[in-house]
């Protein structure tokens, strides 16, 4: 589910700062509404779903980091694999 244009989320304010952001979410057409009202709590946590997402973050940054930095021109994002270079990988 694309959450672009729903609002701002945690990571803006990095991103004001220039640092590579990922946004992960966990939201569907059945739990948008959830978000910011008063069910966004820790009851609205489903803590497996939760697991399992860190399990997938966890093997991603460790994909990066193996990886190491792409070769930058000046201009470029440093921090940010390119879409070509991870084509190339898979």
């Amino acid at each position: 589910m694309d959450v672009e244009k729903i609002g701002e989320s945690d990571e803006e304010s990095f991103r004001q700062h220039k640092v590579p952001t990922i946004t992960l979410h966990s939201l569907t057409q059945n739990t948008i509404e959830v978000l910011h009202s008063p069910q966004d709590n820790y009851k609205a946590v489903h803590f497996d779903d939760y697991y399992e997402s860190y399990r997938l973050v966890s093997a991603y940054l460790a994909l990066l980091d193996q990886e190491g930095l792409p070769e930058t021109s000046p201009g470029s994002n440093p921090s940010a694999p390119s879409a070509e270079s991870a084509q190339q990988k898979h």
